[in-house]
């Protein structure tokens, strides 16, 4: 533990600021986060080579299919370290050979990259990736590559190949490559391109295309409208609309549900009612929530912290006390403290968490999550320590996106930070385009 408690000597005992000269792990762990000191540490001669090539090589990020592809971000550390191109030419031949199909998302969006450097070759094997997919499970890679790279003319191309398929029987009838075009360019655009072309490929892509829509729509219109949530049927477990519902619910309404909620021993209806108080506080719901956060249920438990973390009460504040250092609930207590914040509370907290360097990327998303609540409701006290903490240690840039955005709205991020956040591999912080 530090011996004294001051913003200074935390963010240097802690491992918070950028140092001059990062050993291999803080290199290794800055490019898993995609924190922009690598980029720092990359423009001082301070960044291992081959590190930025195991990032290139293996897709670090926390979660795939949210986080935004990393690919220009280490496209521009390739341009800082690869002087020699010695690294390029390691990744191609994965490329080629791809013994990493978790990262071939990873791979396609590095074609783009180093293609618009000036090596054609990563948009050739992009072509021969596209025409041959190696993971049945996931046709679309590389498509909206292909957009990328080569616009309306890629759309023709795609097109070519999804039609020589069909013809010869294949099934292939999502087409998420003509969507994205739609999506860049509108569907007249799109439409006209395709009927320019002769082929009888691109011509048997549009029928199928046509006849696709057709069934699109007649289904949409035998489909019954979804039913709007009642009190009834949250209790018998509907679960579609209900976030819209709470939101506008009475009063009444919520006090039938909490009074269902705490004479209720089915998990399924625990569950379902869960969902509404994690939205709009429980009235007079301490006792049955601080009874839920200690069920054996997980997945109980996680909802039930979530709607305590809304009510303000001594009785919230207690538990949250004797639960901050339990193994198991110190990440998901946190939360608590967003309504029942005391002066010093963020010095209590930090304590408990001095193994931060040590913990999972699950842990400490969980840990994330519950600062940001924190930050949300008490960013002037949460910001010297928390804020700090949260956007070194996410494991996520989405998330770190969040904690900048809080300190950023509040006038809170120190110039260390600033600093940083221009070189972040999530474009909505390097670019300043947080909404605040």
């Amino acid at each position: 533990m530090l011996p004294e408690f001051d913003p200074q000597s935390f963010l240097l005992d802690w491992d918070i600021l950028p140092c001059r000269s990062p050993s291999l792990a803080q290199q290794a762990d800055a490019l898993r986060k995609g924190l922009g000191r690598a980029q720092l540490w990359a423009r001082q001669n301070e960044l291992s080579r081959e590190i930025v090539l195991q990032a290139c090589l293996q897709d670090w990020r926390y979660d795939h299919q949210c986080e935004a592809s990393r690919a220009p971000w280490l496209g521009e550390l390739l341009k800082l370290v690869d002087l020699d191109g010695q690294l390029r030419e390691q990744i191609l031949h994965h490329f080629i050979s791809l013994p990493e199909l978790d990262s071939l998302d990873q791979f396609c969006g590095l074609a783009v990259t180093l293609t618009r450097q000036g090596d054609d070759r990563f948009h050739k094997r992009l072509r021969e990736l596209v025409a041959a997919p190696p993971d049945p499970d996931t046709p679309w890679l590389g498509e909206s590559e292909i957009l990328e790279l080569e616009g309306l003319d890629g759309l023709v191309y795609l097109a070519k190949l999804v039609g020589r398929k069909l013809s010869e029987g294949a099934d292939v009838s999502s087409h998420y490559f003509y969507m994205s075009a739609v999506d860049r360019w509108g569907e007249e655009a799109v439409q006209d391109r395709l009927r320019q072309e002769t082929d009888l490929s691109v011509q048997n892509f549009l029928e199928n295309k046509r006849r696709e829509i057709v069934e699109r729509v007649q289904a949409g219109k035998a489909k019954a409208p979804p039913p709007v949530p009642t009190i009834d049927g949250i209790l018998n477990g509907v679960v579609r609309g209900v976030s819209s519902w709470a939101e506008s619910a009475s009063d009444e309404e919520l006090a039938k549900l909490a009074e269902a909620l705490n004479r209720s021993s089915d998990r399924q209806a625990i569950k379902s009612l869960l969902r509404v108080f994690r939205l709009r506080p429980m009235p007079d719901g301490c006792s049955r929530l601080i009874e839920l956060c200690q069920d054996s249920d997980d997945d109980v438990v996680w909802r039930a912290f979530d709607a305590l973390s809304l009510i303000r009460h001594p009785e919230v504040r207690r538990f949250g006390l004797s639960q901050i250092e339990h193994p198991q609930n110190r990440f998901r207590t946190l939360q608590v403290f967003a309504q029942n914040f005391e002066e010093g509370d963020d010095v209590r907290l930090i304590k408990t968490i001095s193994d931060v360097d040590q913990l999972e990327a699950g842990s400490l998303h969980e840990l994330v999550g519950g600062i940001e609540k924190i930050l949300t409701c008490q960013p002037e006290a949460a910001s010297r320590y928390l804020g700090p903490l949260a956007w070194r240690y996410s494991p996520c840039q989405i998330c770190r996106g969040q904690i900048f955005r809080l300190l950023r709205k509040h006038q809170r991020v120190p110039a260390w930070m600033m600093e940083e956040a221009a070189f972040d591999a999530e474009e909505a912080i390097s670019g300043n385009r947080l909404d605040v």
